[in-house]
């Protein structure tokens, strides 16, 4: 009796042997490639196996090629399980079923010579059924090739909603970094969406996010060093999405909290100034509410006349509009301008361009600007005109009175005697 019971167990054992071992594949050279219509993706398959490993001899659903890939990373990308036929499309899940047969997880997550693994080229073909499966069945979703991307990474460039969601759900990392710094979301920035419904939900489950914000919420599930940290190529996301004129990334990066939309690039470029160099008047009307820095790097960049700044003179932005933490008006940063000839240029150009309806043979100044011009003042108080005259900027102080820039009559007595002095002196 103890005989017979030892047997029935060695009989077991046998047999779970038998079944943990790796599915034997075998081509006919009696195949013919007729893997040309999308509904004979398994002939297609069994076609490629053939060329690939050879046909009229056995091997392993473990057995690589010359390129190091395996026939589960060929039915990762030629059998996606999406036939039409429901016949064809059991059957292609019937095969996954008989190569997974047998697979521990070393050798579901086998790498090619690129490193990438069987998942990787699913998530990359955009077949969710078989991402899926290959999750289920213990494929490692953090596993990265030569590159450093992640499966992840590969769905967002083929752009798949269910796929990605897929890996979003399970991995929970959604910015994880490849070699030069790109995420999912880079990935995912330079294909053409199909439509804004697939962006949004596909650029949310990349984020980390389950729901669509209102503009005045915030993502919860975001890493604000998705904006801040360039890659390799000197970038931020935000810079990126504002590159390639993706308005509805930028709306939806800016509904993030504690975004700091003034990091420069590489270059020392903001995602703003690449976008008024752009002539962008859609994004910068975006930006330009949140920038407090672009505008002084623009001024304190400006040797000569710069064209960058007469853009936003012409498309009338709000110069009176706080910045940083000194609270400075557009005309307070002005007077960064490295050279006082440029800065008085730009400086008529701001002031012209707060007047409404001025003549254009317009020489002396109008009685007449606007009032928050006049009366802004910084953190520590100071007026535009102030700030000009501890500065020492004896034109600008000139050029605010002669605007009547907030003045009363000591300026005016202020006007004369300057006027006076600077007949003396010549």
């Amino acid at each position: 009796m103890v005989n017979h019971l030892k047997k029935q167990q060695k009989s077991k054992e046998a047999s779970k042997k038998i079944a943990d071992v790796p599915v034997v594949l075998f081509i006919s050279s009696n195949v013919e490639d007729r893997g040309r219509s999308p509904m004979k993706k398994l002939e297609t398959f069994h076609c490629t196996l053939g060329d690939r490993f050879g046909r009229d001899r056995e091997f392993y659903s473990t057995t690589k090629d010359e390129d190091g890939m395996t026939p589960l990373h060929y039915a990762a990308r030629l059998l996606p399980t999406g036939s039409i036929s429901w016949v064809e499309h059991e059957e292609e899940r019937q095969k996954w079923n008989l190569l997974l047969k047998g697979f521990n997880q070393d050798d579901l997550n086998v790498q090619d010579e690129d490193g990438r693994t069987p998942l990787s080229h699913a998530a990359e073909v955009g077949s969710a059924w078989v991402v899926d499966k290959l999750i289920k069945t213990g494929a490692d979703l953090y596993q990265c090739d030569q590159n450093g991307r992640s499966p992840l990474s590969w769905a967002a460039q083929s752009g798949e909603r269910e796929s990605m969601e897929i890996l979003s759900w399970n991995a929970g990392v959604f910015d994880d970094k490849d070699n030069r710094g790109w995420t999912p979301c880079h990935y995912f920035l330079q294909r053409e969406p199909e439509s804004a419904e697939d962006t949004i939900s596909g650029f949310f489950h990349l984020s980390g996010t389950e729901a669509i914000p209102k503009r005045s919420d915030t993502l919860s599930g975001a890493s604000t060093s998705l904006l801040s940290t360039p890659t390799a190529c000197g970038l931020t996301l935000l810079s990126r999405a504002v590159q390639l004129d993706r308005i509805l990334i930028v709306a939806i990066l800016l509904t993030i909290e504690d975004i700091d939309i003034g990091v420069p690039d590489g270059d020392g470029k903001t995602p703003l100034w690449r976008a008024i160099e752009a002539g962008n008047r859609e994004i910068t009307e975006l930006l330009w509410n949140y920038d407090d820095v672009t505008l002084r790097l623009l001024a304190t960049s400006a040797q000569a006349r710069s064209d960058l700044l007469e853009w936003v003179v012409n498309n009338r932005y709000p110069f009176t509009r706080r910045h940083g933490p000194d609270n400075q008006t557009a005309f307070h940063i002005m007077l960064d301008i490295p050279n006082i000839g440029v800065m008085e240029h730009h400086l008529i150009q701001f002031i012209i361009a707060q007047v409404p309806n001025l003549p254009t043979d317009t020489v002396e100044g109008p009685t007449y600007v606007s009032s928050e011009f006049r009366e802004g003042t910084d953190r520590r108080g100071l007026t535009p005109l102030a700030l000009a005259k501890e500065k020492r900027l004896l034109p600008i102080v000139k050029l605010f009175l002669r605007w009547r820039a907030g003045i009363d009559w000591l300026w005016e007595l202020l006007d004369c005697i300057l006027r006076w002095w600077s007949n003396a002196l010549t």
